[in-house]
């Protein structure tokens, strides 16, 4: 997201996808006000809920079903990108 929006190292987390997903930010796609909207809170939520969370904190509770969904979502988040010409490395 910060290499394809053009971000410094500055902007990190979910300020970085509001930031980049908004209406009118570099790497916000949708048909609609309403999916636009979605699709950065889709980002957003990600880095708060899932991110942010697992970054800091143990993951030996973690079970093997919880991981799995977790790297499903992700995936989905990296094929919006893929399919809206967004490069994700």
């Amino acid at each position: 997201i910060r290499d394809e929006g053009g971000y410094s190292q500055d902007m990190t987390g979910s300020d970085l996808a509001t930031e980049a997903f908004s209406d009118g930010g570099p790497l916000a796609f949708g048909e609609t006000d309403a999916e636009k909207e979605g699709v950065m809170l889709t980002y957003r939520g990600a880095f708060l809920s899932l991110r942010n969370p697992s970054h800091h904190r143990f993951l030996e509770d973690l079970g093997e079903e919880e991981a799995y969904s977790i790297l499903s979502f992700a995936n989905l988040l990296l094929m919006w990108l893929d399919e809206n010409g967004i490069e994700s490395n």
